[in-house]
């Protein structure tokens, strides 16, 4: 959950399947210049949880970070999936959502402005079990509108997403998808209505 007090955070409880909970865990924290919102978690059939929320600073905007916590309660290193910095350039990370598949691995998406053509864009990102994060993918062309993503993934390691776009010849908002392999190759996008 996110926690607004002299810093923004990301905190977390853990809930034993008998009903017992853990003591609170910071996951993130914007510190005092900061800011951390958005947040997310999602756990595989090991108990290892994957977190992903926006983040931001005074100098940097639209980051979507992760972390990944074990079953014993240990947290791994921060992990930026987008930024204005990042290999697409762009700015401004949103609306992400994440999915992990029952062996770990997990995947992410969200939009962010397109540098190149100033619109919005959907990206995604796949972090595997062994902790390895993939390059990002930019799913969408870039040159109109879109809506919030949603993702999914298999137990093989490929992913699905799905978002709505405004068609440029007729005008109107249709839902897209397109596929993500397991050895990060995207396939074709497809109109799905």
């Amino acid at each position: 959950y996110h926690n607004q007090g002299t810093a923004s955070e990301i905190k977390a409880r853990v809930r034993s399947a008998a009903g017992r909970m853990s003591p609170v865990k910071a996951i993130a924290t914007g510190g005092l210049d900061g800011e951390t919102a958005f947040p997310e978690v999602e756990m595989d059939n090991g108990g290892e949880a994957v977190f992903a929320w926006q983040a931001a600073t005074a100098n940097i905007e639209g980051r979507i970070q992760a972390r990944v916590m074990s079953p014993t309660g240990t947290l791994g290193p921060v992990k930026t999936l987008a930024s204005p910095q990042a290999t697409l350039g762009g700015e401004e990370g949103t609306a992400s959502q994440l999915a992990v598949n029952p062996s770990g691995d997990a995947v992410f998406t969200w939009i962010r402005t397109d540098a190149v053509t100033g619109k919005d864009v959907v990206e995604g990102r796949v972090l595997t079990d062994d902790n390895v994060l993939k390059p990002t993918v930019k799913l969408s062309a870039g040159d109109t509108e879109v809506s919030e993503p949603e993702v999914d993934i298999a137990n093989s390691g490929a992913a699905v997403f799905a978002w709505g776009q405004k068609s440029l010849t007729v005008g109107k908002v249709q839902l897209l998808g397109r596929s993500l392999s397991a050895t990060n190759t995207l396939g074709q996008t497809k109109a799905l209505s």
